[in-house]
């Protein structure tokens, strides 16, 4: 069984108190791991801290990267000068329904961090999908890795479908609440980045 709480991940529950600590609990853990115990280097940081922190209101942000291992994130941010504990600057991303949402303590801890259950080989039009298109709506950070499979336009890309499925809807839906079909500039910012020794 899949336990969703769609409730727990609402910035407003018990007043912010339980996502603060959760991001602050794991950012503590990520800051110790990348800073004390292991070397750390990181290109253009600058550039991911300055549209994590000083984008215009209303903007989203997508990061894209490759996927070692379980623990990427969260402890990839932990990097000197990232504001690991910050839970209002902190990504959303889509994780693995079958590994993060499986019982309801790892689904609630979860959805407090600011994640998204997706089913994975369930194709791009998902429940959980509209609930990242809102956010990205919302103008928030929505972080993605590269899915295991890799449809044509991905080797051609780079970019996982993911990506692509959830910039389209927002382009569409941003531009059809307009009124003006596709005559709006929609700024959506996609960094993409590397972790380990690619």
């Amino acid at each position: 069984m899949v336990w969703r709480m769609e409730w727990a991940a609402r910035a407003d529950h018990l007043g912010g108190i339980p996502r603060n600590l959760v991001i602050k609990g794991v950012g503590v853990i990520s800051k110790l791991m990348t800073t004390l115990l292991n070397t750390t280097t990181v290109h253009n940081s600058e550039t991911l801290l300055h549209l994590v922190r000083s984008r215009p209101p209303g903007t989203p942000l997508i990061t894209v990267s490759n996927h070692m291992s379980t623990l990427d994130d969260p402890l990839m941010w932990g990097f000197k000068g990232f504001p690991t504990g910050d839970a209002k600057l902190a990504r959303w991303v889509l994780a693995a329904e079958d590994i993060c949402f499986k019982n309801s303590i790892y689904s609630y801890f979860f959805r407090l961090g600011k994640c998204i259950p997706i089913t994975r080989g369930g194709g791009i039009y998902q429940d959980h999908m509209n609930e990242a298109i809102e956010r990205l709506r919302d103008g928030e950070w929505m972080r993605q890795h590269k899915d295991g499979s890799t449809p044509t336009f991905q080797k051609e890309s780079g970019l996982p479908w993911k990506v692509y499925v959830v910039y389209l809807q927002h382009f569409q839906l941003l531009s059809l609440a307009s009124g003006k079909a596709y005559r709006e500039t929609v700024r959506l910012l996609i960094m993409l980045f590397v972790v380990g020794d690619n």
